[in-house]
């Protein structure tokens, strides 16, 4: 009797993973069997396999290099794919957890990416995935001719954006485009969420992910081995932090209509290209050299209170734009900066908003869902030179 929601399948290798993964479904009302829990001293492994295998309604396997290589793995989802071979019951659904290409029986089956994630998205995209319904609704009549293309009024758009090993965008995928062309032509709804693939991340991870097996087995490190360990721990640390302000961002920079529509942006590749600024910035803790000039922007939300941030500009970009520089303080509106220096600042502005967010210090005024509309409206901030 099928009476478990899930068998977790995975080469012992990456037991931490699959642990995880458990720990993620049973923490969010799944029951599930795992090897490492369940199968234990005394037992016969075989049986207990056996047993699992036809306990459990859905496998989930644990793609990985080690796991394509094993054959006592490929023993086990074989079996499951043999009760459903087309994949119509979604018995058998793989989590990718390294950048691995299945061949065979196993390439036309859809995965889980967890690949580069931080893993409070990790979980979010595992139980979307494991959670999600297929949608189907009424097209459009075809002969009509609409700039609007209709979607489900529920369909939630994934934006998936790429940095690569120098901190630099990567170029939107036609997926990508895809998405983001579809979520902009209607109107830009709510229910998006932001994920960035980190490759600085995910090529450490791979490094940590071997010593951590080495740690788990109970072997020596080397001298070299735990000073890399301990400086590679603590880079992951900090790319997550970025990555996280990132998103965050980027998340506020898409509900931000007021100003796309100041920007004059009319197509998804304008809204990308602050994204791609977004995504490329790499200022922290950067030390402003003399051909810079810092303004600092005052942020009102209360009729008392007030929040500022401040942007390093190059002085050839603003040079001819601010008349009295000679000041060591003096207010200017930020309209007589013009549109293209406003959009280098407005990538400080939302670093600055999700890093003001996610430290807790002004959540009264600024808020990942309702945003105080003072706070977002860049074009009520005043400007001054330090």
């Amino acid at each position: 009797m099928k009476d478990t929601d899930f068998f977790i399948s995975y080469n012992h290798k990456d037991e931490s993973w699959a642990t995880w993964i458990a720990g993620v479904l049973e923490g969010n009302g799944y029951s599930t069997i795992i090897q490492a829990w369940d199968f234990l001293a005394g037992n016969d492994f075989v049986v207990e396999m056996q047993k699992a295998l036809q306990q459990c309604k859905k496998t989930i396997i644990v793609l990985s290099e080690n796991y394509l290589k094993s054959e006592y793995c490929q023993a086990e989802w074989s079996s499951v794919f043999a009760r459903d071979p087309t994949g119509n019951q979604r018995i058998l659904i793989p989590v990718r957890i390294e950048d691995v290409k299945p061949d065979g029986l196993l390439k036309s089956r859809i995965y889980i990416d967890l690949v580069g994630m931080s893993e409070s998205d990790a979980e979010k995209k595992l139980l979307y995935k494991i959670n999600q319904k297929s949608s189907r609704t009424k097209p459009s009549f075809p002969g009509k001719t609409s700039p609007v293309i209709p979607v489900d009024e529920k369909k939630f758009f994934h934006f998936e954006f790429f940095i690569n090993d120098k901190n630099k965008a990567e170029p939107l995928s036609v997926k990508g485009k895809n998405m983001l062309r579809e979520w902009y032509l209607n109107e830009q709804p709510f229910d998006f969420d932001v994920n960035i693939v980190d490759e600085r991340i995910e090529k450490i991870s791979k490094y940590l992910l071997e010593i951590d097996q080495k740690i788990n087995r109970e072997e020596e490190l080397s001298y070299k081995e735990e000073e890399k360990y301990n400086s590679y721990k603590q880079a992951v640390k900090e790319y997550q932090c970025e990555d996280e302000l990132k998103t965050l961002a980027i998340t506020f920079f898409l509900k931000d209509r007021g100003l796309q529509a100041y920007f004059g942006i009319d197509n998804y590749f304008g809204i990308f290209d602050i994204v791609k600024n977004i995504l490329d910035f790499d200022d922290f803790g950067v030390t402003v050299h003399n051909n810079y000039t810092s303004l600092d922007f005052t942020c009102y939300y209360e009729s008392e209170k007030y929040v500022y941030f401040v942007v390093p500009i190059e002085d050839a970009k603003i040079s001819g734009k601010l008349e009295m520089r000679a000041l060591s303080f003096g207010a200017y509106h930020i309209t007589d900066l013009g549109i293209e220096l406003l959009k280098d600042i407005s990538v400080y502005f939302y670093m600055f908003l999700a890093e003001e967010l996610l430290s807790g210090r002004h959540k009264d005024c600024i808020n990942e869902k309702s945003i105080n509309k003072k706070v977002l409206n860049l074009l009520e901030y005043k400007v001054g030179l330090n």
